[in-house]
């Protein structure tokens, strides 16, 4: 795996880290609103556009191209906005070579989008005076390297400088070949902390799953209830996220319906030229990979849930419907940049306690074996868009879902400044 990261629950290069730990998107919509046409169909396998505003026959040439480019099975594109129309596109089936198109209600994982409900959990033991952002990591777990200097606050915001176990090589190589293994968050941390920190706490910024593992562990201590009943009890059952789940460690099957999820080779950044090549023509096919245990994410990755509930989370997470207004604000305020080692970001990307800021959009994204999605929601036009992938990096390293995410940011600012 060499320098492969887990931007979202999902291995990933450095070099591309903000555009997989957000959801990276390179233009605002504008405020004009758009009449609706008819529905419409597409030429790719089964894909539906439905109640189409006039952004959507355009914007549907343009996700089908990329989506057979990247020779991702299937894709779910969700659009939901007062300003600009709501439109739904819908690529392939549930399973490669099946003939069941796959709709909203399909079950997904959602990778590092677990990391908003952690935080928003952790933000209200804040609220309710069981920890503060500034305590020390290390007043609840110990043997955290610098613990004494790591805060509440650093582990959600990413600077804490722990070193991220999804970086060992040799974890890598046993995540590659004991798919079934079940991870216990110590054994998680033992790795992690067999490392030297990348940096000293506060100085600097780097996406690592350590931070969301500890979290959980705090969360579950603080409370006496596990990670799972936490998610329900304090997140999906509040706003009636009935397919949403953080299932147990031991779970690695799928509620059903669900999305097949695939990857080719074995989480490879990008195929050698001539496999790719063969993806592209169709001769190689990539691997199901939908059942992997997926116990190494946890709380920094495991939920599964559909791109309906998405929509429902992403308007609560941007409008704090689940904190005080207060905290909501201080979270908001949190997003700030994310320094010098990652040039490519300046002024276009931020980054907060478990939420991620790109233009106007507010959300995160999510990359995890077998899937890769995007949640990013603009409250000043009422939009949120989400997509969700199956495939875990197409056969160039290419992240599906945030591609088709621009794609989509763009074609609305486009939209407003023409009509």
């Amino acid at each position: 795996m060499g320098d492969r990261r887990i931007a979202a629950g999902g291995r990933v290069r450095p070099s591309v880290l903000p555009v997989i730990a957000a959801v990276v998107l390179t233009a605002a919509c504008e405020s004009t609103s758009s009449s609706t046409s008819t529905q419409t169909m597409s030429t790719w396998g089964v894909a539906t556009t439905m109640a189409s505003p006039e952004y959507a026959a355009g914007l549907r040439a343009s996700l089908e191209e990329v989506v057979e480019s990247t020779t991702v099975p299937a894709a779910i594109v969700l659009v939901r906005s007062s300003e600009f129309g709501d439109a739904t596109f819908a690529f392939g089936n549930t399973e490669l070579g099946g003939t069941q198109p796959v709709t909203t209600s399909d079950h997904v994982r959602v990778g590092s989008v677990t990391k908003t409900m952690t935080a928003t959990i952790i933000l209200q033991l804040i609220e309710e005076g069981l920890l503060a952002l500034d305590d020390p990591v290390s007043k609840y777990v110990a043997g955290v390297p610098d613990g004494d200097d790591v805060t509440i606050a650093e582990l959600l915001d990413m600077r804490s400088g722990l070193y991220n176990y999804t970086d060992d090589a040799q974890w890598a190589q046993v995540a590659d070949t004991e798919t079934q293994r079940v991870w216990r968050p110590k054994e998680l941390l033992d790795i992690a902390f067999a490392h030297p920190s990348y940096f000293a706490p506060g100085s600097n910024w780097h996406y690592t799953n350590t931070n969301y593992i500890l979290l959980g562990m705090i969360m579950e201590q603080l409370t006496g209830q596990t990670a799972s009943e936490l998610f329900e009890e304090r997140l999906f059952a509040p706003l009636g996220m009935d397919d949403t789940v953080l299932p147990a460690l031991e779970e690695s099957s799928m509620p059903v319906p669900f999305v097949h999820g695939y990857h080719y080779g074995s989480f490879s950044e990008a195929l050698p030229a001539a496999q790719q090549a063969e993806a592209r023509a169709g001769m190689l096919l990539p691997e199901d990979v939908s059942e992997i245990n997926p116990s190494w994410g946890w709380t920094a990755g495991s939920v599964i849930s559909t791109p309906d509930d998405l929509v429902v989370w992403a308007d609560a997470l941007v409008s704090g419907e689940l904190l005080d207004p207060a905290t909501q604000q201080l979270r908001i305020d949190s997003i700030r940049g994310i320094g010098p080692d990652y040039p490519q970001a300046e002024g276009v990307y931020g980054y907060g306690y478990g939420i991620d800021k790109t233009g106007s959009y507010i959300g995160h994204g999510g990359q995890i074996t077998g899937f890769n999605t995007a949640m990013s929601r603009d409250p000043d036009t009422d939009t949120t868009v989400i997509v969700v992938a199956n495939l875990t990096l197409a056969p160039d390293g290419t992240p599906v879902a945030p591609t088709l995410s621009n794609i989509v940011v763009t074609a609305l600012a486009d939209s407003s400044t023409t009509d």
